[in-house]
């Protein structure tokens, strides 16, 4: 049963290490989607693999569950994904469906492990011109989109799984405050 306890004992570790590294930078995060959802602005959020399906859980928890937000996973449409892949190829899936639309104002979540992601950093790429603001939620040492983001939440760790495990336990804790109204519009 070791590894039981030796991966709890992981995520343990890293929570409590997350929370005070990265406290101001999820507050920062907080305050950006609270303006968002009280100037009526959109969230797109992408990612790959287990960050996608980060992305989905926390858009549907946001809109289910947090009254008032517009929150958008860019990868919840596999048709649109997958004619984007066959005619302009996958590095460029999330940053046609911003192209497409995203206005001003709006609000881009990039959710990736490494932060290397070709299309993760395609997205962030093609947000900026747009007047997107672009939040990171990162791991490993943020990768290249840490540098393409106004906001970064760096898990410092390099193991995917914990690092996914922290991404949704950070999502749950936002979507918590926001659904107690304990943060404000």
């Amino acid at each position: 049963m070791n590894y039981l306890t030796d991966y709890m004992a992981g995520l343990r570790h890293l929570l409590a290490t997350t929370a005070v590294d990265c406290a101001g930078s999820i507050e920062d995060m907080r305050r950006k989607l609270a303006t968002a959802r009280t100037g009526g602005a959109r969230i797109f959020i992408c990612g790959n693999g287990g960050s996608a399906a980060t992305a989905s859980h926390f858009a549907l928890d946001l809109v289910k569950n947090a009254e008032g937000f517009k929150a958008i996973a860019l990868s919840d449409s596999t048709p649109m994904l997958t004619a984007l892949a066959n005619d302009i190829g996958y590095t460029a899936t999330f940053a046609a469906q911003l192209e497409s639309l995203a206005t001003g104002g709006d609000v881009l979540l990039a959710i990736s492990a490494s932060g290397n992601s070709r299309n993760i950093l395609a997205a962030l790429r093609a947000a900026r011109p747009r007047g997107l603001w672009n939040i990171g939620l990162l791991g490993f040492d943020g990768g290249e989109a840490k540098e393409l983001c106004d906001v970064s939440v760096v898990v410092p760790c390099n193991d995917y799984a914990l690092v996914e495990d922290v991404h949704m336990a950070i999502c749950h804790m936002l979507t918590t405050r926001f659904k107690e109204g304990r943060c404000g519009s």
